[in-house]
C-alpha cells in the first residue's frame, strides 16, 4: 500500500513541476524529482513506520517542502512563471556584479617552494603553517607565523605517507598522518611532534576529525575491506590520551568520503557510497543522526547516488539567515546497459531532512568550499578532466564563475584543499596557486 502511495506522488510530482516548468529546466527538474522521490522510498522512517498515519504525514509533509523549495528556486507563482526564471538558463552563465575568481596564479610564498602540501592552522589567535616537502624524504617543516615572517618550530622527517589531515582546537593541534600500514596520530607539543598512537588500518578512503558537545572523534572509511566492497564506517572518541573506538555498526558499500556536520543542535554524519559487491553503482548513501540517549549515530536519511566520490556539508549566510547544504560528486550511472557521467547534486535542508535543490553537470571528483571571502562563499569543483569550476550563490541558485586557469591547472586536479591565506584561496596540484 506505501509503493502504491509513492506511484502516486511520482506522478502528482512529474505531473505538476514539468507542467509547470517548461524548455530547458524541465530534464533538471526531472532529474531532482527522481532523485526525491528515490530517497523518499528508501527513507529509513518510512521502512520503520510502514503505512501508518504518521507516515502518511511525512510524505505529504516531504512533498509539500520539495515543491515548496522548487518553486522559490526556480520563480513559480501560483498561475505560471515570472520573469526572473524565464531568464535562468541550465548554462549556469556567470555571475555579474559579485566578487568572483578572477585568475589562478603561482603562489609567491617562500616556504612553499619545494612543498608538495601545505595546511594554515589556528589556534587562539595564532597562525601556523604545516608544510610537507617531497625532495629525497617526506619532511614536515612547521612555522609560526609572525607578521609577514614565517619562523621555523620544527623539522622533522615522516617517512612514506599518502594522506595529512589537521585539526585544531583550544588545547591542541592535531597532525594525523596515514600509509599502507595505518594511520599515526600526533599532537604538536613542545615545538615537536609527539607520536600519540598508531592505528592499524589499511585501505583508507577518507580520513576527518570533527567536534561537538559530545566529544573530539575520528572517522575512517575504506573502499574496500578484504578485497569487498562492503565495509564499515570506523569511529573513534578522543580520551585525552588516544582514540577509543566506539562501536556504531555502520555499514558502508565502497566508501570514498565521510563528512560530520551540525545544524543547530542536530549532530550528522553522511557518507558517499560507490559501489556494492554486484558491482552497482547506482546505490543509496546515506546520513546519520547522533541519538543522544544511545550516544549512537543511527540512520536518518539515505540519498540515491550514483558512484558517489565525494560528499560535503557547507553552509551559508543570506540576508542574515543560514541555510545548510549537501553536495555530492556523483561519478557514473548506468541507465538500459548505457553508462554516462552523473550530475553532482546539491541538496538543502528544509524541516530535517536534505531536499535535492540542485543539478550541476560537470565530472567532479572532490568538492571543497570556502569561508566567506569578501561576503562570497564559493563552493569549487576540482576535476581530473576539467579542472577548477567555483559558484556563488545568487538567491536563487549556485552559478558558476569565470575563472582564468593556468595551463596545468585545466585537467589533472588529483586532490586540492582550501586554505584562506591573506584573502588568497589557494588550491594544490604538486605545488600551490592561489585565487
Amino acid at each position: 500500500m506505501s509503493q502504491n502511495r509513492i506511484m502516486w506522488l511520482i506522478l502528482f510530482l512529474k505531473l505538476f513541476l514539468i507542467n509547470e516548468i517548461r524548455g530547458n529546466l524541465a530534464n533538471q527538474v526531472q532529474d531532482l524529482s527522481e532523485n526525491f522521490l528515490a530517497n523518499l522510498e528508501a527513507d529509513p522512517f518510512l521502512i520503520n513506520n510502514e503505512f501508518s498515519k504518521e507516515s502518511v504525514e511525512f510524505i505529504n509533509q516531504q512533498t509539500e517542502n520539495y515543491i515548496t523549495l522548487m518553486k522559490k528556486k526556480y520563480g513559480i507563482k501560483d498561475r505560471g512563471i515570472n520573469k526572473r526564471s524565464v531568464q535562468y538558463s541550465e548554462d549556469f552563465g556567470s555571475s555579474e556584479g559579485s566578487y568572483s575568481f578572477q585568475e589562478l596564479s603561482p603562489l609567491d610564498l617562500w616556504i612553499a617552494k619545494n612543498a608538495s602540501d601545505i595546511f594554515f592552522i589556528q589556534q587562539n589567535n595564532t597562525s601556523y603553517v604545516l608544510v610537507l616537502e617531497k625532495i629525497s624524504t617526506n619532511n614536515i617543516m612547521f612555522y609560526k607565523q609572525n607578521g609577514e615572517n614565517f619562523d621555523v618550530l620544527f623539522t622533522q622527517s615522516v617517512g612514506a605517507i599518502n594522506k595529512i589531515v589537521t585539526y585544531s582546537n583550544s588545547k591542541e593541534i592535531f597532525v594525523i598522518l596515514s600509509n599502507f600500514t595505518g594511520i599515526f596520530v600526533h599532537t604538536v607539543s613542545n615545538n615537536n611532534l609527539k607520536f600519540m598512537q598508531k592505528l592499524k588500518l589499511q585501505e583508507l578512503s577518507d580520513i576527518i576529525v570533527w567536534e561537538n558537545t559530545n566529544g573530539l572523534f575520528l572517522s575512517v572509511v575504506r573502499e574496500k575491506e578484504n578485497s569487498t566492497y562492503t565495509s564499515t564506517c570506523l569511529i573513534y572518541k578522543w580520551l585525552g590520551r588516544y582514540f577509543d573506538e566506539v562501536n556504531h555498526e555502520i555499514t558502508t558499500y565502497g566508501s570514498r568520503s565521510v563528512t560530520a556536520f551540525s545544524v543547530g543542535s542536530l549532530d550528522f554524519m553522511a557518507i558517499a557510497n560507490y559501489k556494492d559487491d554486484e558491482g552497482q553503482t547506482g546505490i543509496y548513501s546515506e546520513i546519520f543522526k547522533y541519538n543522544v540517549d544511545t550516544e549512537r549515530y543511527e540512520p536518518h536519511q539515505k540519498l540515491f547516488t550514483n558512484g558517489a566520490v565525494d560528499i560535503l556539508f557547507f553552509s551559508l549566510k543570506y540576508y542574515g539567515l543560514e541555510e545548510a547544504y549537501l553536495v555530492v560528486a556523483n561519478s557514473e550511472k548506468n541507465e538500459n546497459h548505457i553508462e554516462s557521467i552523473a550530475n553532482s547534486i546539491i541538496y538543502k535542508y528544509v524541516g530535517k531532512y536534505f531536499i535535492p535543490f540542485q543539478s550541476i553537470a560537470n565530472r567532479t571528483d572532490k568538492w571543497i568550499t570556502t569561508s566567506e571571502v569578501q561576503e562570497r562563499l564559493f563552493l569549487i569543483s576540482l576535476s581530473k578532466s576539467e579542472g577548477v569550476r567555483a559558484f556563488t550563490y545568487d538567491g536563487w541558485k549556485f552559478v558558476a564563475q569565470d575563472i582564468k586557469q593556468l595551463d596545468n591547472f585545466q585537467s589533472g586536479i588529483v586532490y586540492g584543499s582550501f586554505q584562506n591565506y591573506t584573502n588568497n584561496i589557494i588550491l594544490s596540484k604538486f605545488g600551490f596557486f592561489n585565487a
